[in-house]
């Protein structure tokens, strides 16, 4: 569904109409030797190979055998591209979410991104993004679609685009099929995930220790990944925390206690739009005082402590002391007036 949108509507219905291959075959295990990938599918789905759809060619293409394939069904998809000079002129983590990101936004400018992120591996890159977004485009599909994909990027240019997409209604009841599609997969014969990505909202839960997790709550009360707000969090965390060692402790003790919570706060948001400007309100002064570190220059890990502990001190003092002080004020106010 990345590239369904670069095209006229009549070009699409045309593209359609010529591309469709005589049959399916089952899937079950599947292999493709030109492109040197493999990974296990339910037997009960359907594929198509090197199938030009909406403009795009994608290796394999997979829905379940009770659908025929359209953007309104479920399917999951292997796509392969050399990634050429012009489109990221440095393959590293920034650079790579930074052209995937400003894709996105062109072609999809009304998509709601719920998790974007990039891991490094020995290997080259995984770029990971979901995202949600509505349609309504004659003779093509029409309603809200859910999408995850994952982008295998190696040293050498080469990428595999791996993804999952479906309306909104289906899409959990088909989740696990990407989930064990991902969990088997194998390009190159490198296994690209070691363990299974056991997922809570939008997030894998093996990510919390890595320094690489996005920052839920901040997400779910702007609104997507690239609000300032969670652009400055990250750039904070990234550029700042992690370039230290206490920093880095500090972020692996954080996020063991952030991540045991965070899921739920965020789900609550998405529920509860009342909730979700409280959070807000209680969150803005935080990411106020965490705005300083900006402006201030963090060479060396006592600069890193010195700084931390002043944070850590003044939003004690706004969230607690401030509160529980003004609490006892009018408490003793009040006990004088009567």
């Amino acid at each position: 569904m990345n590239n369904t949108r670069r095209i006229s509507v009549v070009s699409v219905f045309l593209i359609s109409l010529v591309a469709v291959p005589a049959f399916a075959q089952d899937v079950g295990f599947y292999s493709n030797k030109l492109y040197d990938f493999s990974f296990n599918a339910p037997m009960d789905w359907k594929y198509y190979e090197n199938y030009l759809w909406f403009g795009t060619n994608y290796q394999v293409i997979l829905f379940p055998s009770k659908y025929d394939l359209s953007i309104e069904s479920p399917h999951t998809y292997v796509k392969f591209e050399n990634i050429a000079e012009s489109k990221i002129p440095v393959l590293n983590a920034q650079e790579i979410e930074k052209y995937e990101l400003e894709y996105l936004r062109t072609n999809l400018p009304d998509a709601k991104i719920i998790y974007s992120d990039v891991k490094s591996t020995s290997w080259g890159w995984i770029y990971s993004v979901e995202f949600v977004v509505s349609m309504n485009i004659p003779f093509v599909g029409k309603g809200e679609f859910h999408e995850e994909d994952k982008k295998f990027y190696f040293r050498n240019r080469e990428s595999y685009l791996v993804g999952y997409s479906s309306q909104e209604q289906h899409y959990q009841r088909y989740y696990t099929v990407f989930l064990g599609m991902l969990e088997t997969l194998k390009i190159k014969e490198i296994d690209t995930i070691a363990t299974p990505p056991t997922l809570i909202p939008s997030l894998s839960k093996d990510t919390k220790n890595s320094g690489d997790g996005g920052c839920l709550i901040a997400t779910a009360t702007y609104g997507t990944e690239l609000s300032p707000q969670v652009q400055q969090l990250r750039e904070l965390r990234d550029n700042v925390l992690l370039q230290t060692e206490s920093g880095s402790a500090f972020m692996s003790g954080f996020n063991e206690l952030y991540y045991s919570f965070s899921p739920t706060i965020a789900d609550w948001e998405r529920q509860n739009p009342i909730f979700k400007e409280t959070v807000k309100i209680v969150i803005t002064p935080l990411l106020t005082s965490l705005s300083i570190l900006n402006y201030v220059d963090m060479d060396s890990e006592e600069e890193v402590l010195g700084y931390g502990i002043s944070l850590i001190l003044l939003n004690l003092g706004m969230y607690i002391v401030a509160p529980v002080g003004i609490g006892l004020f009018l408490s003793s106010r009040k006990s004088k007036n009567s």
